[in-house]
Order: structure tokens, then sequence, then C-alpha cells
């Protein structure tokens, strides 16, 4: 995250050459909130938000489409008991394993 630009080969072929910002939003187009609830109830209930990633007692990880992060984290405020929550970008880790899986042989996704 350090630099500005990625470039990604794979195979001898090209993949990507661009901001790296770029590439999650083209590969990965969701957002992954943590939402720390005060009861086990409240943590059964966050699933009804989003696609559930991981869960460990009340603390509830969710993936949201990059264009509804803003409504949906709204709704959970003003609906569930919070005690924590985060939004942040699929780790860029993530996202190049998911560039070299989907990519064909002969493929470039510049």
């Amino acid at each position: 995250a350090l630099c500005k630009r990625i470039i990604v080969i794979h195979r001898g072929r090209l993949l990507y050459d661009g901001p790296i910002a770029a590439l999650a939003e083209k590969i990965a187009p969701f957002k992954l909130v943590t939402v720390d609830v005060e009861t086990l109830e409240a943590a059964e209930q966050v699933a009804r938000y989003g696609d559930v990633v991981e869960q460990e007692a009340t603390k509830v990880t969710l993936r949201l489409p990059r264009a509804e992060t803003s409504l949906v984290v709204a709704k959970i405020l003003q609906e569930l008991p919070i005690v924590d929550l985060t939004v942040a970008d699929p780790p860029i880790e993530a996202v190049i394993e998911q560039v070299f899986q989907e990519a064909p042989r002969d493929a470039v996704l510049v």
C-alpha cells in the first residue's frame, strides 16, 4: 500500500498496470464491514445486512457491495446496539490472489 501503482504479471502476460485502489475496485467490488454488537442475539441479526464472512461471538464481518456500504452501515448503526464498527477494503493480498485465480492463461486485464 506504499506505492501508488502496481503491475501484475502472470505467466509472462501483463494482467494489470495501474493504481492499487482501481485494482481493488475492479476485482473486489466490495467492502468488509466488521460489526461488534452488545449481545449474541444482535450478532445473529447482523447476517440480514450482508454476506457473513466471519463471526466470533458478538463480532461479525460482512461483505457488502461498495455502492451499498454507506446505506447499509447507516441502517446497522440505527437499528442495532453497536459496540464498534469498522469499514475496510479487502486486503491487497486477497485481491491479487483473486486476480491470479480468475485470469485465463492469455488474459490481459489492463
